[in-house]
């Protein structure tokens, strides 16, 4: 199943009304595929496999994702 979230997180703040947030990571049991979409630069947590992968791009409807060891 492919996951799709590009919601950006936004918060409200004192010196200027709306800041950007970090996007929240996924927890997942599997790896990311090409059809997983989210904000660039993600990180995507695969607890089964003890991986993590960080959003490259999206490009023609194909996701890049990088793995970080």
């Amino acid at each position: 199943m492919a996951i799709n979230r590009k919601r950006a997180n936004i918060a409200y703040g004192l010196d200027s009304p709306l800041q950007s947030l970090s996007p929240e990571p996924i927890i997942a049991q599997r790896a990311p595929g090409a059809t997983d979409f989210a904000q660039l630069g993600v990180i995507w947590l695969d607890q089964s496999g003890n991986e993590v992968y960080v959003l490259l791009e999206i490009v023609a409807n194909v996701a890049t994702w990088l793995q970080v060891s």
